[in-house]
């Protein structure tokens, strides 16, 4: 009976799925070379919005925001006149991107184009 809860608990958490990763979860993922991947690879990570666009590219660190704008433009459809924030802070087109950097690009309210 001991054992017949244990293996119940035990899958319990393999059951969670998606669900588990999608809160940064590792339930159901292989341990070890899996943990320490993630880990360094966070590391350079740098998440880049406009709009509805978001996603977290882990090799742009070192990338300056024009050549990231240059890249994303017809993906993230980035307007050539939108502002470029870093990490909340208006910045210029030759700034260099750090690790953990969050890159936003908006177009003021109201304006036409």
């Amino acid at each position: 009976m001991a054992q017949d809860r244990e293996n119940k608990g035990g899958g319990q958490g393999q059951g969670q799925g998606d669900g588990g990763f999608e809160q940064g979860g590792d339930a159901g993922q292989a341990p070890d070379k899996s943990a320490s991947d993630k880990s360094e690879s966070s590391a350079g990570r740098v998440q880049v919005i406009h709009g509805a666009n978001s996603q977290t590219f882990d090799n742009l660190a070192g990338s300056s925001v024009g050549e990231i704008r240059e890249t994303l433009t017809e993906v993230f459809n980035i307007p050539p006149d939108a502002q470029a924030l870093v990490n909340g802070e208006n910045i210029g087109e030759r700034y260099k991107l750090k690790p953990q950097d969050t890159l936003e690009f908006i177009k003021q309210a109201g304006v036409k184009g």
